[in-house]
């Protein structure tokens, strides 16, 4: 720019002293003009553009985005002034003491002591490459900045190396069902005559089907028993209940879970073959779930999904009649328990079929989440604090799930962008302080006495840190990876492993039953720490080996031992 007493040229930038040396040695006044900088028509349709598309993203970054653009625009007025980018930033170091912190394909990103300063290659400016660039500083452990040794020297820091599919550390079941013994065939059919055992397993479905919470339960209750139910679902309530109450609470001894419930289960499935092609109700939806979780859960020894399509196929089925029913979105013109019941079966075929995706090599069923528009279940004005405590525990589970579909599709691929890690792991974070402060039932700061609420909390809580082990433990590399400089996935996962466990020691201590207990979590852990016991520090090896051993103890202790999931996962940390 020229001065405008004496026409000479200088390069000046915001800082600079506003004289252009010519003047101060004739004495004249020296007449300083900023440059005035304008965006033309096109970039700001084009910023503005970006800025929408980016949405609430780009407004947390709305105050940095706004010092950049004034450098931007800087740059390119001093470029226009054919002056070299060695130039300028020679210029600049002269008032700004300045380091390179990160170099790119497109731009420089500079610490000075006035902030933050980046150079572009391009007049094109990607707001996805600005954010990925100013979040890798977020995950960088080393105190000192990267220093580039040349002008081409590259810093990879907007995507990072996944090793290992996340699905590597699930296993093929979520709840430890049969036992590990060969049990004759049952003889107990006249035992379900009985008044009491009958009001028993309802009893045990109400309390330990979480999966679902029956609106109105007492109203249910008399129309079990005086035959308002239609036979196929009183017969899948039926075998459901049987095998879970054999397995996990001590009834029909002498017979086998599997085998208590497996009439009622041939039965349900027979009869729901015969109508539900002619019809398409709440009921249909709902007993073919439960023959779904009566099917999944018939594992074999060696833990095998052999039995699976079966059981896929009654999902699918559930799946496609609730879409005919349109229960993924709002139906305002239904009385109000019926638009939860909606609802509460949405969340669970959701729930399920995430599950299903997560441990299986199966193809989802579900429809895009932009297209499901129904609210999330909550609990029903007249319902007792212990369906309300179930219910929300429910609707919390199937955010997990949601979240876990997202993490498990994102880490499929061989490199992931460092902002997708970032904002998936805030997305774990605000889950857990959901648990913390928002749900009535389950926050243990804000329990009206539900017993549930203990139970409820620890296990979302862990499954909080099985994500966070989920979504990082795929960026550990085996041979000591390289990129614990942008993301310390080692350090997140070790931390992870032991307060999950943490969670899994308190659980049992305080005395919760077994049966809602999932192995999948422990087994998570426990490959986490069996990792860092071969490739850890002394320090993690030490903890690792005495973590394990707590870990083996408690499940020895517990009345699931000489079951096949939890007797694997026994031998798997032995």
């Amino acid at each position: 720019m020229a001065c405008d007493s004496c026409g000479s040229r200088k390069v000046y930038c915001d800082l600079a002293v506003p004289t252009c040396g010519q003047c101060e040695k004739s004495g004249r006044e020296c007449i300083y003009r900023p440059p005035t900088l304008h965006l033309r028509e096109e970039d700001v349709v084009k910023l503005s553009s970006s800025v929408g598309e980016l949405g609430s993203t780009v407004s947390e970054l709305q105050n940095d985005l706004t010092h950049v653009l004034h450098s931007v625009n800087s740059l390119l007025a001093l470029k226009s002034d054919q002056t070299s980018s060695k130039q300028i930033i020679s210029n600049i170091a002269s008032t700004s003491e300045e380091k390179l912190f990160i170099s790119q394909k497109d731009c420089d990103l500079y610490l000075t002591d006035k902030g933050i300063s980046i150079e572009f290659r391009t007049e094109n400016i990607c707001f996805q490459k600005l954010r990925d660039l100013l979040y890798s500083s977020l995950f960088t452990t080393s105190e000192e900045p990267v220093n580039s040794e040349n002008d081409t020297a590259l810093v990879p820091t907007a995507r990072i190396p996944v090793y290992t599919q996340p699905s590597f550390l699930l296993v093929p079941l979520y709840n430890a069902h049969p036992t590990i013994y060969q049990i004759d065939p049952p003889a107990f059919a006249g035992m379900l005559e009985n008044g009491d055992i009958m009001n028993q397993l309802l009893d045990i479905f109400f309390t330990c089907y979480v999966g679902y919470q029956i609106p109105c339960k007492e109203a249910f209750r008399t129309k079990f028993f005086s035959g308002g139910i239609e036979p196929f679902l009183m017969n899948a309530m039926t075998a459901w209940a049987c095998k879970h109450s054999a397995v996990f609470h001590g009834m029909f001894l002498g017979s086998g879970g599997e085998q208590a419930g497996e009439p009622y289960y041939q039965l349900a499935r027979d009869q729901l073959s015969e109508c539900m092609f002619d019809r398409n109700d709440v009921d249909c939806v709902f007993a073919l779930l439960l023959l779904y979780g009566y099917h999944v859960g018939k594992a074999s020894a060696t833990l095998s999904c052999r039995r699976l399509p079966g059981s896929y196929l009654h999902l699918g089925m559930a799946t496609q009649m609730a879409l005919e029913l349109k229960m993924h979105v709002a139906h305002p013109e239904l009385p109000e328990e019926m638009q939860e019941t909606y609802r509460r079966l949405w969340s669970l075929i959701y729930f399920l079929d995430a599950l299903a995706v997560g441990q299986t090599d199966k193809p989802t069923m579900m429809i895009p989440d932009h297209a499901i528009t129904v609210l999330p279940q909550a609990p029903l004005s007249n319902e007792d604090v212990e369906t309300c405590a179930r219910v929300q525990y429910a609707r919390c589970r199937t955010d997990l799930r949601k979240l876990f579909r997202k993490i498990t599709s994102c880490m499929q691929f061989s490199e992931v962008e460092i902002s997708t890690i970032h904002d998936l792991n805030i997305e774990i974070d605000e889950l857990r302080h959901f648990f913390d402060t928002e749900v009535n039932h389950i926050s243990p700061n804000r329990r009206v006495g539900a017993e549930f609420s203990a139970q409820g909390y620890y296990k979302l809580s862990i499954d909080t840190y099985f994500l966070k082990i989920q979504l990082f433990f795929p960026m550990t590399n085996t041979s000591h990876q390289e990129n614990v400089d942008i993301v310390d996935a080692r350090n997140i996962c070790f931390d992870s492993a032991q307060k999950l466990l943490h969670l899994v020691y308190m659980d049992a201590a305080s005395n919760s039953p077994w049966c809602l207990y999932s192995v999948e979590s422990s087994w998570t852990a426990a490959a986490v720490l069996e990792y860092f016991h071969r490739e850890g520090t002394d320090e993690q090896k030490a903890i690792s080996s005495q973590e394990l051993a707590k870990l083996k103890g408690i499940l020895l202790s517990s009345n699931l031992s000489r079951h096949w999931p939890m007797a694997k996962l026994i031998e798997y940390i032995g």
